[in-house]
């Protein structure tokens, strides 16, 4: 499969951020229910292949049980005013093509990556630039998981990935006067189902490409 293509599907898939807080003793939880959605997000990455390393970064659009958009970004919505955002610095490996299909290209391209920490910020006067990536984990920590290896695979016109993880730490937090613990979101953890687009963004070189993507992450079960 041609570089960019399996690059993209890269972009799409490496949010498997989905995460499984765990319940804490004497706190309340929310429970979803199974398959519910817990949030929506867009993201980008920035791709680095002389050491094969990512950059995951974006915004969360949507969140269970906040019904007002307007408490999710401090203006316009956009990647510029979100109150809640999300990074991870990702390790991947490409694995041998499946079904030739001609040249570089296969019926299923697969992809191991490494995720390791992965994070949720709060920024009380945000202003993220998604010409740098650092803008989206300046604020408060939030929410802390850890996920182990896993694999997405990469077909000719596109990429699928659900990843699973588990929560490390999370942290109380007021949005829009509310209070918010995003572990009784939910307490046994989440599934994300990413998709993106295969056309390198502007800024993007042969050895560092650039891809958008978006999607949902899913409640784990109790």
């Amino acid at each position: 499969m041609k570089k960019s293509i399996w690059i993209s599907a890269l972009a799409a898939t490496m949010l498997s951020a989905g995460y499984p807080p765990a319940v804490q003793a004497g706190e309340k939880d929310r429970d979803n229910g199974a398959g519910g959605i817990a949030f929506h997000y867009v993201g980008r990455i920035k791709l680095n292949f002389a050491d094969s390393t990512g950059i995951v970064y974006g915004y969360i659009t949507a969140v269970s049980g906040v019904k007002s958009t307007a408490s999710l970004f401090n203006g316009t919505p956009g990647e510029a005013t979100a109150y809640l955002t999300f990074r991870a610095n990702v390790k991947f490996t490409p694995l041998p093509g499946n079904g030739p299909l001609g040249p570089g290209q296969f019926a299923v391209s697969p992809i191991l990556t490494e995720a390791g920490t992965w994070s949720i910020y709060f920024t009380a006067n945000p202003a993220h630039n998604w010409d740098n990536p650092d803008t989206f984990s300046n604020g408060q920590s939030v929410a802390t998981f850890d996920r182990p290896v896993e694999q997405f695979s990469i077909y000719p016109t596109f990429s699928i990935n659900a990843g699973a993880a588990i929560l490390e730490s999370s942290t109380p937090f007021t949005l829009g006067g509310q209070r918010m613990h995003l572990r009784e979101i939910t307490p046994r953890g989440l599934v994300d189902i990413t998709s993106g687009t295969p056309v390198p963004l502007t800024g993007s070189t042969p050895t560092a490409p650039i891809f958008a993507f978006s999607g949902y992450s899913l409640v784990i079960g109790r």
